[in-house]
């Protein structure tokens, strides 16, 4: 992630795009630039330049409404930008240094031609570029004294330099795994300052008066007021810093994969701002709070306290979270290096269990937790996540699970089917298909593939592709007769969720609201919203009364009603006397699993809920003729 400020306007270029804010990080707005990766930010007089990967650089006079390529352009991955009057200098990969004179309308290339150019700094009437040390340019610090017409090594050899500041008399270079040197002689010479950590990648430098401050990899923000002598860590001491833009006393600090935060305070203190560009595998909830799983960089665990409001990391953190799933008063998260952990304290805390294969996905019911792994299959957990057994299914890639009462469906090379709790499993059905995620209603089972959603009405034994029928869906939820699918956004034109109201037989996109059209890997439905966990733009939710005609609630069922609700221990469901028939009631948790199955013939039924954890629950009633929901809440 890159930064830059002009004026009131903040830029932050990231995977996604470009992003302004003009409200000091209050709020954000995609700008006209999306969907390519951004790496570097220039505002120059009324222009806007940003050095993008693989797109060369582009022009924006309006603030970010539009955007012109200039020629330095397609195939071009430009890593840094700066300005000496009104001369560009653009630092790519491989192709060293260009210029333009014109405002990026013609570009020339210099005499550093074959670097890879990571960083550019006028300082005086020199320019100095940082590059990756290979071939020919052996040096890390390269100098021109001729405004870029000619170019001479200036130090640090086999060094990686990524920034350069200047305070007084003194230059500073941040390198990769070498910490923060420092040249009192105009590049000359160089030696180490005392910064030094197990992880010393420096990435970038902001300075407030004397204060210099660096961004690091994993150890977040550190700060020295004595030119470099002594440093301090902030209580930003974690998190992989890539660039860091001052205002006045506000610092903002753009992450990997956690946004932007904010120090209005000069470092004391820091807030994460509403940009977001965390990538979101997976969510799961439970009576009071959302989780969201992490991946890319230093991904881990988030806990979110007020429906999506606002994120708090955990400790559970530089992970890749693969899947998560709620059994019980246990959250369980699945990793891609170190299997799975489990917290029974609301995030607080973790413990890595005995499961160490990479998962791929989770699905819980009651205190039985499957977990699929990457080649070995699905593993069965009955205590909660604690300890684990591998079933029948021992040698697939798992990348989906779903449960519905004694049925288990998990997707690898097809979709498989287990009606003992995993123990034996049928030859996969849908076969052919890359199945990316499962979603169950009732008997209803739904699949994810990369072409659309294919829908199944036995238990996977035969499936039929429903309307939405040209897009790579990652992710399945479901709500009552209602779904919602989470799409790439290849091919063009894609992305986002869709939903249908008929089971499939129709779609619409529902994307009103996003600030960019995204790949959605994760979908989870909670205390009536629809959140999409995204690639590189967060979490993002939508009242479900705002889908078309709106889903305020499941219709109230004339035929029977539950009570009371909510409800603790036990439930009583009082069927309409006038109905004669064999009744099968389910009850489905909020991701559409099966958690309680019962069949009777009595018009009314006492159930035992006290083995069911707080949250909102779907009673369904079922004869041959119709069926019924309705909402109920546990609250103990």
């Amino acid at each position: 992630m890159s930064l830059a400020v002009s004026g009131d306007n903040i830029y932050a270029g990231s995977y996604s795009g470009v992003f302004l804010s003009t409200n000091n990080a209050t709020s954000w707005s995609q700008t006209a630039l999306d969907k390519i990766s951004t790496q570097s930010l220039l505002p120059l007089g009324d222009n806007l330049f940003a050095g993008t990967t693989g797109g060369g650089v582009y022009r924006s006079s309006d603030h970010g409404a539009s955007w012109t390529q200039t020629s330095l352009g397609y195939y071009q991955y430009i890593y840094c930008l700066a300005a000496n009057g009104n001369t560009i200098f653009a630092g790519t990969q491989n192709n060293g240094v260009y210029y333009s004179n014109d405002n990026g309308t013609n570009w020339t290339q210099t005499s550093l031609s074959s670097a890879h150019v990571t960083s550019l700094k006028v300082i005086g009437s020199k320019i100095f570029a940082g590059v990756i040390s290979s071939g020919t340019n052996t040096d890390g610090i390269y100098i021109s004294d001729d405004n870029g017409l000619t170019w001479h090594g200036a130090g640090l050899p086999n060094f990686n330099v990524n920034d350069f500041t200047v305070i007084g008399n003194s230059i500073f270079a941040a390198t990769t795994g070498n910490g923060v040197y420092i040249s009192n002689d105009n590049g000359t010479t160089w030696t180490q300052t005392s910064l030094s950590f197990a992880n010393n990648d420096i990435y970038c430098f902001a300075t407030i008066g004397n204060t210099i401050y660096v961004g690091t990899g994993y150890n977040g923000v550190w700060f020295s007021t004595d030119n470099g002598a002594n440093w301090s860590e902030t209580v930003f001491n974690r998190g992989w810093i890539m660039s860091l833009a001052v205002s006045g006393n506000n610092i903002y600090a753009g992450t990997n994969d956690r946004g932007v935060f904010l120090s209005t305070d000069a470092g004391q203190t820091w807030t994460q701002t509403a940009l977001n560009n965390q990538y979101i595998q997976s969510l799961t909830a439970d009576e009071s709070n959302l989780y969201a799983g992490t991946w890319m960089f230093t991904g881990g665990v988030f806990r979110s306290e007020n429906d999506g409001a606002n994120w708090t990391g955990t400790i559970m953190n530089y992970q890749e979270v693969m899947a998560m799933a709620t059994s019980g008063n246990t959250i369980c998260a699945g990793t891609y290096n170190d299997g799975v952990y489990i917290s029974t304290d609301k995030g607080i805390n973790w413990a890595r269990t005995e499961m160490t294969y990479p998962i791929f996905s989770l699905a819980a019911s009651g205190d039985t937790v499957f977990a699929g792994t990457d080649v070995s299959g699905v593993f069965r957990s009955v205590d909660k996540g604690l300890r684990w057994t591998q079933t029948s299914l021992n040698d697939k890639h798992i990348c989906a699970l779903a449960i519905n009462g004694s049925n288990i469906f998990a997707a690898g090379g097809g979709v498989y089917h287990s009606t003992d709790n995993g123990v034996s499993w049928s030859a996969a059905s849908l076969q052919g298909h890359s199945v990316y995620s499962l979603a169950v209603s009732g008997d209803t089972v739904y699949a994810g593939t990369e072409s659309g959603v294919y829908v199944s009405i036995n238990n996977g034994g035969d499936w039929t592709q429903t309307a939405l029928n040209n897009q790579y869906v990652y992710a399945l939820a479901t709500y009552g007769n209602y779904v919602f699918a989470g799409t790439d956004t290849y091919p063009q034109g894609s992305g986002g969720v869709y939903f249908s109201r008929d089971r499939g037989v129709s779609w619409i996109d529902v994307n009103q609201g996003f600030n960019v059209i995204p790949t959605v890997y994760s979908l989870l439905i909670n205390h009536n919203f629809i959140y999409a966990g995204t690639a590189g733009n967060g979490v993002w939710k939508r009242p479900l009364s705002e889908m078309p005609n709106g889903i305020n609630d499941i219709p109230e069922n004339s035929h029977f009603s539950v009570y009371p609700n909510p409800a603790s221990d036990v439930i009583t469901v009082d069927i309409d006397r006038n109905i004669k028939a064999d009744f099968t009631l389910n009850i489905l948790n909020i991701t559409g699993s099966s958690v309680k199955t019962k069949h009777f013939k009595q018009n009314q039924q006492q159930i035992n809920t006290g083995n069911l954890p707080n949250g909102i629950y779907m009673v369904e009633i079922k004869t041959k003729d119709w069926t019924g929901m309705q909402k109920i809440i546990i609250q103990k």
